[in-house]
């Protein structure tokens, strides 16, 4: 069995990559108007994993941010949730990290001023992963976040502190 290590950047435009060792693959999180696809997640999570794949899965933690509306703000936990429920139904291990832990182990700072600061670590980290998917001239946050978070995840792993 191969451990793979999922990160999952949930929120509007969240995404999840897998990674297995330096080899990382990044997906977008399916949604409709209505939000998260659930069903479609769990097809994307299964079409990132091999045959012999063990799964561990890292999750942004859900929290809200100064100025986010209501609508939005309860969108946002909906979509978590369903994240969740899904690792919860496929009988995956998983665990949620607050964005300031993962960002200050990998990055330092906050992770609200360092975006581009993140981008640069994760391209220099997994450098054969796409991070401008289609024809974005900057890279994709949702992809950076998710790579990170699962870099975080297979760091902790090595280092026997999984839970």
């Amino acid at each position: 069995m191969t451990r793979c290590v999922l990160g999952i950047d949930p929120g509007r435009e969240g995404a999840v990559v897998a990674l297995r060792g330096t080899a990382a693959e990044a997906a977008l999180l399916p949604s409709t108007d209505a939000g998260l696809d659930g069903r479609a997640l769990v097809a994307t999570l299964r079409s990132l994993l091999g045959d012999d794949d063990q799964p561990y899965v890292v999750v942004e933690r859900a929290q809200s941010f100064p100025g986010q509306g209501v609508a939005s703000s309860f969108r946002y936990g909906r979509d978590y949730g369903r994240i969740l429920g899904v690792l919860d139904a496929l009988g995956w291990p998983y665990e949620t990290v607050p964005p300031a832990v993962w960002h200050r182990a990998l990055v330092g700072g906050d992770p609200g001023d360092g975006k581009a600061r993140a981008a640069l670590v994760v391209a220099q980290l997994l450098p054969d992963l796409e991070l401008r998917p289609g024809r974005r001239k900057k890279p994709h946050e949702g992809i950076v976040d998710a790579a990170a978070l699962a870099v975080w995840g297979q760091r902790r792993i090595m280092q026997g502190n999984q839970p």
